[in-house]
């Protein structure tokens, strides 16, 4: 299946953490908006606006509904008393791929991923030796794959194949301990640039890369 992208990025420096919530919750009540005039184009399950900085660039990135309401934006974003001018924008929203691959792809984490809740983080700790926690994190991401799919409408025709290269660290975030994890993975599935996974998302953690690699 196709998903519809849009992407926005905006004047650096970025928005602090409390204006990107502002940011965010501005953006929401456009999609609110957009999707109570044509409910049958929403994603109710997975957000359809997403923030984070990439490269060091304030990037939003918008799905189905979301990139209609992005692509109608002018060229400033004026939310929660902050302005932010548009410094990129695609030309039109675009149509990406998304489902199972016939071969294995790679990606790269290019914000932290936050992949477990607080009993999988302490499932995570009482593993022993890195083989079997990569193959708990691993479990943790096909998850997480078929979670999106569902949430887009797409039913995976086949088993999900992951190998990972990902490191953590602990970190807070909101007062709360969380687990980071970064780097790089393997999947037979094609996933737009900058979706993102686990917790947190609209936010900026999770968002993904295609990697090029040499003879793909």
């Amino acid at each position: 299946m196709n998903l519809q992208i849009f992407t926005l990025t905006l004047s650096p420096p970025g928005p602090n953490a409390d204006a990107a919530r502002d940011l965010l919750r501005y953006l929401s009540a456009a999609v609110n908006e957009y999707t109570q005039a044509r409910p049958e184009r929403a994603i109710h399950q997975y957000p359809v606006v997403q923030y984070r900085v990439v490269d060091g660039v304030p990037t939003v990135i918008g799905i189905n509904e979301g990139a209609a309401v992005l692509a109608d934006l002018g060229e400033t974003i004026v939310a929660g008393g902050a302005t932010y001018p548009v410094q990129g924008r695609d030309a039109s929203v675009r149509e990406e791929a998304f489902g199972i691959a016939e071969e294995m792809l790679s990606y790269e984490f290019v914000t932290p991923w936050i992949a477990l809740n607080q009993e999988q983080a302490r499932t995570f700790y009482t593993l022993k030796g890195k083989d079997r926690r990569d193959g708990f994190v691993q479990k943790i991401l096909v998850k997480q794959i078929g979670s999106l799919a569902r949430a887009v409408g797409y039913t995976i025709p086949g088993p999900v194949t992951v190998a990972s290269n990902l490191h953590f660290q602990k970190s807070r975030l909101d007062g709360a301990g969380v687990i980071l994890f970064t780097g790089t993975f393997s999947v037979n599935f094609v996933i737009p640039d900058l979706l993102g996974l686990g917790r947190s998302v609209p936010a900026g953690f999770g968002g993904m890369r295609r990697r090029a690699v040499t003879g793909e």
